[in-house]
């Protein structure tokens, strides 16, 4: 079976009342992107705002997928 790419469109704000649910909400797609496994995009497109609390939450996944060889 070979990796599929999941297009993950995340819609309004990403604060800190929100980060939270978007790191949830990653945290599985991110896991199954490890050493060649599914490649995840995120289209951004409609998150009106991102505070530093959101980019954290992308940060950290961008981080963990690396390490993971994903």
């Amino acid at each position: 079976m070979g990796a599929d790419v999941v297009v993950l469109s995340p819609k309004g704000r990403v604060d800190h009342a929100t980060s939270e649910g978007l790191r949830e909400a990653l945290a599985p797609h991110v896991a199954r992107c490890a050493g060649g496994g599914d490649h995840v995009v995120l289209d951004l497109a409609g998150v009106e705002y991102i505070s530093s609390a959101g980019l954290r939450v992308l940060m950290l996944a961008a981080k963990q997928a690396k390490a993971q060889q994903g």
